[in-house]
Order: structure tokens, then sequence, then C-alpha cells
């Protein structure tokens, strides 16, 4: 009664057992549940349907250019006279002066100027927005684009190939298919 209830609220301490967890767990391996699962062929056929742009070489352009540069802190006047320059070398490269010659003669871009302008092989997503409008308008071998205002300078393309988007074969790419899946 009171007694009681006296002596265990001062001894509450002994009439408490410590807390206990019971933890239940499973433990997988994706590798081991690769094992067992096994996607049909059509399933893998589907799969590679749906993400063929995972399975695509991108589009590839092969160009050259002619840069003349507007260094960082050219005034306006000079700018201008740089892009009057740049706009005078398109006029003639499209009435047909080689622009091998002039890209050897005019181009800033001392890795690429004694080569004729010639880039290394490039996907649109390589370069600036700026850069890819100006490569999505050329169309044909031989084509020039006008100049163009880059943080480098001004720029002319030329275009020299394009190598169309590739979707690699499925029995090329079967593993990787099953792997990604």
């Amino acid at each position: 009664t009171q007694a009681a209830q006296a002596y265990y609220k001062t001894h509450q301490a002994s009439y408490q057992l410590p807390e206990k967890v019971s933890v239940h767990y499973l433990e997988l391996s994706m590798a081991d549940i690769m094992k067992g699962f096994h996607p049909s062929s059509e399933q893998l056929q589907t799969y590679y349907a749906d993400h063929l742009n995972h399975y695509t070489l991108p589009k590839k352009w092969d160009l050259a250019h002619i840069i003349l540069a507007v260094p960082a802190n050219t005034s306006a006047k000079a700018t201008a006279k740089i892009e009057l320059k740049a706009q005078k070398l398109y006029e003639s490269l499209i009435k047909g002066i080689s622009f091998n010659a002039y890209a050897k003669k005019y181009s800033d871009d001392l890795a690429t100027a004694d080569k004729g302008g010639v880039l290394p092989t490039m996907t649109l997503m390589q370069k600036s927005s700026v850069w890819q409008r100006h490569m999505l308008q050329l169309k044909h071998v031989g084509q020039v684009s006008q100049p163009f205002k880059t943080p480098m300078g001004f720029e002319i393309l030329k275009l020299k190939a394009i190598h169309p988007a590739v979707v690699k074969p499925y029995k090329q790419v079967a593993a990787a298919v099953l792997k990604d899946y």
C-alpha cells in the first residue's frame, strides 16, 4: 500500500531492466541477385530500342577555321576594325579564294594556322552555343560561315566533312545492354 508505493518510488532503478533491441536483417548483394536474373532476348531488344541514344555515336564535324584575335582590352574602334577585316576575308573566301592559304596568312590560331586552320574532329556538344549555331548552319562540304564573335575574337569556319550519328548494332552492344538493363 502506501509503504510499498513509497519503497517502490525510492528504489525504482532496481525494478528497471536494460533496454534491448532485436534486429533482423537480410543482406542483399546485387551480384547475387543478378545471378538468378535472366532477362529474355525480347526484353533486352526492347530495352535497346527504348534507349538507342545510349548506343549511338554522335554526329561529328571536320572543320577548319580562321580566327582574328581580339585581345581582352581592345577598344571598340579596334574591335570594329578587326570585324571589318573578318568580313572582307569572308567575302574573298566565298568568291573562291583558298581557305587554306588565308588561314595560313591571317589566322591568329598558332596551333592550326600552318595546317590551313584544320581542327580536330568534334561533336556539337564539345563547342559553345555560338559555335553550335554556326556549325549547324554548315550543310555542304566547302561551305564557309559568316564571321562570328567568340571570346577569342572573330572566327570563320569551313566545313570539311560531316560524319552522321551512328547507332551501334545490337549485336555489337549486347553485353552493354544486358549490363545496363
